[in-house]
């Protein structure tokens, strides 16, 4: 159980070791771990029973491990491989919009052929344009921009409310009153910008 507990320590604790200050750290707190669990099994505790009683130190040691900052080529490290991986994400992103836009027109053409609904049908590049700002949206989230601060989201809103009424008009036939969504569609951005700004 011993081998096990070293491992566990390593397992929970490992990544945590980005600097000089973390590695003494570790030894100490390690050399802790090991050294309490031994008096438990020599005070009479099974090896089992002193490994659980163990665990809560190692998480305690992870917390202390991770409030030590990483130093100063790590952090470098690490910001060159999130540019990267962020670099990666971006034109993975761009590729995706690009298909979304080919298949756009084909899938108008498609499904406005098949079902004759040439009425509606035009909505679906009002849903890829939503989904197109939604990709950017999500390319400056993994940036690091805040979601609530990316931009983009009142965009999706109208062209949603815009695709909702055509859709509810169309189906329903109440002209007269499915252009009250847009009155509304205005109410619920203002308060939506209210509630940003608090």
């Amino acid at each position: 159980m011993r081998e096990q507990l070293r491992r566990e320590i390593v397992k929970r604790t490992g990544e945590y070791v980005q600097s000089a200050a973390a590695a003494a750290a570790y030894e100490e707190e390690s050399t802790k771990i090991a050294a309490e669990f031994d008096r438990l099994v020599a005070e009479g505790k099974t090896e089992l029973e002193a490994y659980r009683a163990m665990l809560d130190d190692i998480e305690a040691m992870k917390l202390l491990l991770a409030s030590i900052p990483p130093s100063e080529k790590i952090r470098e490290e690490q910001a060159k491989k999130e540019k990267r991986l962020n670099r990666k994400f971006r034109k993975m992103a761009g590729g995706m919009q690009g298909i979304l836009w080919i298949l756009t027109p084909i899938w108008y053409f498609l499904s406005s052929f098949m079902t004759g609904n040439w009425h509606l049908t035009w909505l679906i590049f009002l849903g890829s344009a939503a989904g197109s700002i939604l990709l950017d949206i999500l390319v400056k989230y993994n940036e690091g921009t805040p979601l609530r601060k990316c931009g983009g989201w009142h965009g999706i809103f109208w062209l949603c409310l815009v695709m909702f009424y055509f859709t509810f008009s169309f189906a329903s036939g109440q002209w007269a009153l499915s252009w009250l969504l847009f009155p509304a569609g205005a109410i619920v951005e203002i308060l939506w910008k209210m509630l940003d700004n608090k």
